[in-house]
């Protein structure tokens, strides 16, 4: 691990988690498991039978009594002479078919929301790990482009002297240019193939990768010696 990107081992659950912390579509998809969670708790409720309670209170007798007959009589008894009585009644009515099929329509949502989040994060693990590879391999093709590159570049310019110095004529030197355009190429190519894959991973984690510069490709320039420099020094 380079400090640009993590390697295969590293894709644990911890780090997929991390991930779906910030891309839109699961946190889109977890406010969608939330909801159809409320649903769900909002149905059960709904489901509960209804019930009504009714309390009937009513006075018997205006007539005060120290009587005990009188007082075991009566139903409750104030010092007004008047006897109190009363009713306490519970009715309930059963939950109905459409409540009950509501209910179950709200947790198949529910179970479908999670499945949908599961098979998602399980396909975004997944992803991950082979970007992550990718990587690996795009960044090792560079590296090696890289070393052919450099060592075209060098054989050209050794035959550039050479050329120069009359040594060999201008087809060998030609064809050493097209080698050198040849590794020039291959180098570009690979190089798309990593940047590719840097994006690739960009979007997975939805977040800014850091790209070691030293596999960025410069364009060599010939630096012609100028006037001043042909100059004898006095």
């Amino acid at each position: 691990y380079d400090g640009a990107y993590p390697t295969p081992e590293m894709i644990t659950d911890e780090f997929v988690d991390s991930i779906t912390e910030h891309r839109n579509d699961f946190l889109a998809m977890k406010k969608k498991i939330a909801s159809a969670d409320m649903k769900v708790s909002s149905s059960k409720l709904d489901r509960l039978p209804d019930a009504n309670l009714n309390l009937n209170v009513g006075t018997t007798g205006n007539k005060y009594s120290d009587s005990p007959v009188d007082f075991a009589n009566s139903g409750f008894w104030n010092i007004q002479g008047a006897n109190i009585g009363g009713g306490l009644g519970l009715s309930m009515k059963l939950g109905n078919n459409e409540k009950r099929g509501a209910s179950q329509q709200a947790v198949a949502e529910y179970d479908d929301a999670v499945n949908e989040y599961n098979k998602a994060r399980t396909e975004l693990a997944t992803q991950l790990v082979n970007s992550v590879k990718n990587l690996q391999a795009y960044r090792k093709n560079v590296e090696t482009a890289d070393e052919v590159l450099a060592l075209q570049n060098s054989l050209y310019e050794n035959q550039e002297v050479l050329f120069t110095s009359g040594f060999i004529n201008a087809d060998t030197l030609i064809e050493q240019d097209q080698k050198n355009l040849d590794a020039k190429s291959a180098y570009n190519q690979v190089l798309i193939d990593f940047m590719t894959g840097v994006l690739q991973y960009k979007y997975l984690t939805a977040s800014m990768l850091t790209v070691d510069a030293s596999i960025e490709y410069e364009e060599k320039e010939w630096n012609y010696p100028t006037e001043e420099q042909d100059m004898p020094l006095e």
